[in-house]
This record gives structure tokens, C-alpha cells and sequence, in this order.
């Protein structure tokens, strides 16, 4: 088949790194796939295994750039008939759905996260099909978009487990890691972090935390690190990093949530759940159900906050030695049996076939003008 994957752009995410994943699969698969995206730190890895990139400014909501988006996406379209187009964000699902009337492609979008209707969030579109990367998020878009549950499919974040690999010598010690985009919404389990960094050394005096991110919030959190480190020993901030493996494999715990939290447990980390959304703590084979039913986000459970965070940490750092091992294990098996780096792929591919027959075009038509939906009954009958 031929797929065009369109996101907002390739910056550090979960989101991304997943569509980054979807489109070498689907390329070594024997695909052609098309990456249509406003571009990022990511797109390197893109071009790396030869899937072509389409640079819009799908990233931005001004008229002008939405006009630029949306003639680009057209003429690309036109261009090169594809069998799929599937929307990976709000703003190039909504374009591509204004498209679709006039282009017949075949639509599918995923929805990475739980979209409110408020504001903005009344204008987002959906595919023929969707698919969701967790129980919750279906379940939103059922309830909040009406969308039918026959038209919704649960996938995972499917991790490259060949890539984030455990460290094949290390020590045990006290090193924290935590990998977050650092924008408004998302950047809390960073600067709670910090703040306890002179506490935990108190207890731990080797304990050391390594924050990999970039965002919005990233200049507040170096202003708060240089607070809290003042000797600059203790706290690194590595910024926006294409490839975290290297940093979550020199690591003896992470702190987070998503994408970023199966990845460290590919790396056989023990893992704390984290985030904006909620705070799960200790991830173990008691807590997994309720981890993998928001895709690892903790959405419902109680919020971070100060205490629960040192708590959490000071309790896992006291761990026997073969406790620590058994966590360290239990992650790793899990990403394997449950997120193998094929499953994206083999879903968005059932899904693909699922969809009926590209329509022909048409020529011609009926246009019907009236009141439709104000109580007219002549109009609502034709």
C-alpha cells in the first residue's frame, strides 16, 4: 500500500516516537509510506530508513498556515493517490477530514490522547476508523465524540525492544531519570523532582537525577535547578535528546509516565508512574492492570504532589537488592509479551484492510438547499 502518516510535527514525544515506529515498520513491511509533519529533532530517524517527509506547518493554527497545510496536503494527495491517509493530530485530521469529499481517500486517524471538547477540542475530526492506544481513550471518544464502538480499535505503543535493551554492566546505586516533554501540562513530575533532590540526599547521599526534555517550561526548571543544586553535582538536565536509551540504561529508576515509562522498562528499569494526570506509584505485577488501562498515564488516580513522590522513591531505594532485580524483570517481560515493537503496525495494517474500497469519483450531483434541522418537516424529508 501506499500510506501518508500525518502528524504536527516530530519533536519529542510519545506520540511522535510512535508514528516515528509505525512508519519503519510499516516500511519494512514493504510499504511506501509519506511523513507529512512541520519536521523536529526526530526527523533524522525518519529519513534514516528511507521514508520520504513532506515539510507543512501543520504545527500552527494561523490562517495563513492552515491555508499552506491545507493546498499542501491537497495537492499531495491528488498527486499521488494514496491507499491511506491516517491523521496522527488535531490540527492535520481536521484538514484532512475538510479534504476527504473532495479527494475519496481512505481516512483513519489515532487518538494518542483524551481530547476535551472544550474550546478548541469541538472542532478535532475523526477517521473512518480510529484507533486508540488505550481502554480509556476508547472509552472517551464513545462517550465525549460519539464516535461508534465498532469504528474504534485499541492498539499499543508498540517499543523497539531490540534498541532499549537493559545495560549489560552496571552497579546498583541511587541515579533517578526522568523523560518528559517539558511543556505546561506535562512538566509537574520534573519540578517535583528537583525540589526533593536535597531531601533524598539527606537519606541518599550518592542519589543523583538526570531530567532528558525540552519544552516550554524548560527555562522555569533550570532557574528551579540551580536553586535546589547550588554545587551543580547533583541534578543534570540533558535537554531535548533524539535517542534516551543511553541515559534510561545508565539509570537505576525512572520517574514518569507513557511512552517513556515502557521504554525505560525495555530497558529494565523499575518504574514510579508519575504525571499531570495522576500519580500510580511503584509500578508492579498488582498495579499493571490499572497502569496499562490508560496506557501507563494514570489518568483518575490521585495527583502528584511533594510527598507521595518521596514516599515512593525513599521506599523503592530501601528495597532488597533481589526485589530491585525482580522489577527489573517484571518490566522487561512485560513490554515484551505486551507492546513488541510489530503490534503497531499489524494493527494500523488490520485496520488499513478493514476499510471498504476507495469510491470512484463521481461527476455531478444533487445540491439540496433548506432549513434541514429547524423543524422544517418538508425539508428534513427530502
Amino acid at each position: 500500500m501506499t500510506i501518508l502518516l500525518a502528524a504536527n510535527r516530530l519533536a519529542l514525544g510519545g506520540a511522535e516516537t510512535h508514528l516515528i515506529g509505525l512508519a519503519t515498520a510499516l516500511t519494512k513491511c514493504g510499504h511506501t509510506v509519506t511523513v507529512v509533519s512541520a519536521g523536529g529533532v526526530l526527523l533524522p530517524a525518519l529519513t534514516a530508513v528511507g521514508v520520504r517527509h513532506l515539510l507543512l506547518p501543520l504545527d500552527r493554527k494561523t490562517p495563513f498556515s492552515v491555508l499552506v497545510s491545507l493546498y499542501g496536503l491537497y495537492r499531495e494527495i491528488r498527486n499521488h493517490s494514496y491507499d491511506i491517509v491516517h491523521a496522527h493530530g488535531r490540527i492535520p485530521a481536521v484538514l484532512l477530514r475538510l479534504l476527504q469529499p473532495l479527494l475519496h481517500f481512505r481516512f483513519v486517524t489515532t487518538a494518542h490522547l483524551d481530547f476535551s471538547r472544550r474550546g478548541l477540542g469541538r472542532f478535532s475530526a475523526w477517521g473512518e476508523k480510529t484507533l486508540a492506544v488505550s481502554q480509556d481513550i476508547k472509552e472517551h471518544l464513545i462517550q465525549t465524540y460519539r464516535l461508534p464502538p465498532d469504528t474504534v480499535t485499541v492498539t499499543v505503543n508498540g517499543i523497539d525492544t531490540a534498541h532499549f535493551v537493559p545495560a549489560q554492566t552496571k552497579t546498583e546505586g541511587y541515579r533517578i531519570v526522568h523523560v518528559s516533554r517539558l511543556d505546561r501540562d506535562r512538566s509537574q513530575t520534573a519540578f517535583l523532582l528537583v525540589s526533593l533532590i536535597g531531601r533524598l540526599a539527606e537519606t541518599f547521599p550518592a542519589v543523583s537525577l538526570t531530567i532528558v526534555g525540552d519544552g516550554e517550561c524548560y527555562p522555569a526548571l533550570q532557574k528551579a535547578v540551580r536553586l535546589a543544586d547550588t554545587t551543580g553535582a547533583r541534578i543534570r538536565l540533558c535537554g531535548g535528546l533524539p535517542d534516551p536509551a543511553s541515559e534510561l540504561q545508565g539509570a537505576d529508576l525512572f520517574v514518569g509516565v507513557s511512552r517513556a515509562a515502557l521504554e525505560a522498562m525495555s530497558c529494565g528499569l523499575p518504574v514510579i508512574l508519575s504525571g499531570n494526570q495522576g500519580f500510580l506509584g511503584l509500578l508492579t505485577p498488582a498495579t499493571l492492570t490499572k497502569a496499562v488501562a490508560t496506557n501507563l498515564c494514570c489518568r483518575n488516580e490521585p495527583l502528584p504532589d511533594a510527598e507521595r513522590l518521596y514516599s515512593a522513591i525513599k521506599s523503592f531505594f530501601h528495597l532488597p537488592h533481589e526485589k530491585k532485580r525482580s522489577l527489573s524483570r517484571f518490566g522487561r517481560h512485560t513490554v515484551l509479551q505486551q507492546y513488541p515493537f510489530d503490534r503497531t503496525a499489524e494493527d494500523c495494517l488490520a485496520l488499513y484492510r478493514s476499510l471498504p474500497p476507495r469510491p470512484a469519483r463521481k461527476s455531478g450531483g444533487v445540491l439540496v438547499i433548506g432549513y434541514f434541522g429547524c423543524g422544517n418537516s418538508g425539508d428534513e424529508a427530502i
